[in-house]
């Protein structure tokens, strides 16, 4: 269901960016950018658990 989630925000976004663009082209790159914070914002668990899979398959290693 990540993945819903994340194709709706970069969808939204790029209709939105694809309006406004011809109107205001510098408020294009703002909605650009929160919708990248946003989508990072959903990858930072993720992220979170595969750093602490390489921090702790790395202790195992060192330990040997």
């Amino acid at each position: 269901m990540e993945i819903v989630k994340i194709i709706g925000i970069a969808l939204t976004a790029v209709v939105i960016i694809i309006i406004i663009k011809q109107y205001k082209p510098e408020f294009a790159v703002y909605i650009s950018l929160i919708a990248s914070v946003l989508i990072m914002f959903l990858f930072m668990d993720k992220l979170a658990g595969v750093v602490s899979f390489i921090t702790d398959f790395s202790e195992k290693i060192s330990r040997k």
